[in-house]
Order: structure tokens, then sequence, then C-alpha cells
């Protein structure tokens, strides 16, 4: 069972108009990564509870309410 809880908060008081947006879609695009890495380890159980397809349930639930920030990510080309 995964004992890790991720509840992180953002706040882009402090950040101008022009970075706010980009920030707080990195951080949702962090916690669908989060969200999807916990999925990948349950999956890889050999054996699962109802706990863990409980928890597995959850992930694939928060990677898909939260995967759509891919989508708002601008891509730059710096080298």
């Amino acid at each position: 069972m995964l004992a890790v809880k991720y509840t992180a908060t953002l706040d882009c008081s402090n950040h101008d108009k022009d970075t706010a947006g980009p920030i707080a879609s990195v951080a949702i695009v962090l916690r669908a990564v989060h969200a999807l890495h916990e999925v990948y380890i349950l999956v890889n159980q050999q054996i699962h509870s109802n706990q863990s397809l409980k928890t597995l349930d959850d992930g694939l639930k928060r990677f898909h309410k939260k995967k759509g920030a891919f989508g708002m990510l601008k891509i730059s080309n710096s080298v």
C-alpha cells in the first residue's frame, strides 16, 4: 500500500498576471504526473486489496481530472 499523500497547495498571489497562469499550470501538471506515478506503482503490485484498488481508482480519477493541464503548458524553444 502506498503511504504517501500529496496535498500541495499553490498560491499565485505574489506573482504577476503573466506568470500566475503558467505557474498554476505547472503545479497541476505535477499533480497529474504524481497521480499517474502512484497508479503505476499500484498497478505493478502482485496482490491487490480493497484498499489498494480504491487508491488505484482515486489516483486514476485525480489524473483524469488534471490531465487537461498538459495542453495549457506553453512550449518554448529554449536552447
